[in-house]
């Protein structure tokens, strides 16, 4: 589900604010996690407390102030399918096993993998890593290839792309992605 990160009544701002200000005092809180999140178009983390019982939409608006996002936003679980509901408490739906959240503007990512000279494309959601796109691609649906998905990775515009990376890190509102599947080098010893 998606919203619109305009506020009417002018609460993020304030919401903003007081989250900035009493950001080290609350991280030190019981009442309060430390999330870790990654916003569409940018390539670093960010980090931000946030109250337990804060919802999905709450975040949200701290999230696309951070990343500068104006325009209606998703919040992703890492490799979901869907967005997480608006008015679910976040802190219940976070997974027992570290990832990031992803933050992103509306609508899939379409990723064209050149191998070879031949492209395979598919939609992925910008909360998709590098990693599900090398399976996918060296997969039955993708070039059906021999390997370990550790055997390969995606390079974009020459750069070699960790595999814990999200899509959306990538994009910033083109929604749309070329990438490039190489043998990993192998160095040898």
């Amino acid at each position: 589900m998606s919203f619109d990160t305009k506020d009417p009544d002018h609460k993020t701002a304030d919401l903003v604010s007081n989250h900035y200000e009493t950001a080290n005092h609350r991280a030190a809180s019981i009442d309060h996690l430390e999330l870790v999140f990654t916003i569409e178009g940018h390539r670093q983390h960010f980090g931000a407390p946030l109250h337990r019982s804060a919802t999905v939409k709450d975040f949200a608006l701290i999230a696309a102030a951070a990343g500068g996002l104006e325009d209606s936003v998703e919040i992703f679980l890492e490799d979901a399918e869907e967005p997480l509901n608006e008015e679910l408490v976040l802190a219940e739906h976070l997974a027992v096993k570290f990832a990031p959240l992803h933050v992103a503007t509306q609508g899939k990512i379409s990723v064209t993998v050149d191998y070879n000279g031949r492209d395979e494309e598919r939609n992925f959601r910008p909360s998709a890593t590098v990693l599900r796109v090398i399976k996918w691609a060296i997969g039955p649906k993708g070039f059906r290839l021999e390997g370990e998905p550790s055997d390969f990775e995606l390079k974009h515009d020459g750069e070699v792309l960790p595999p814990d990376m999200h899509l959306g890190q990538i994009v910033r509102g083109k929604k749309k992605l070329k990438l490039d599947l190489v043998f990993k080098a192998k160095h040898q010893g």
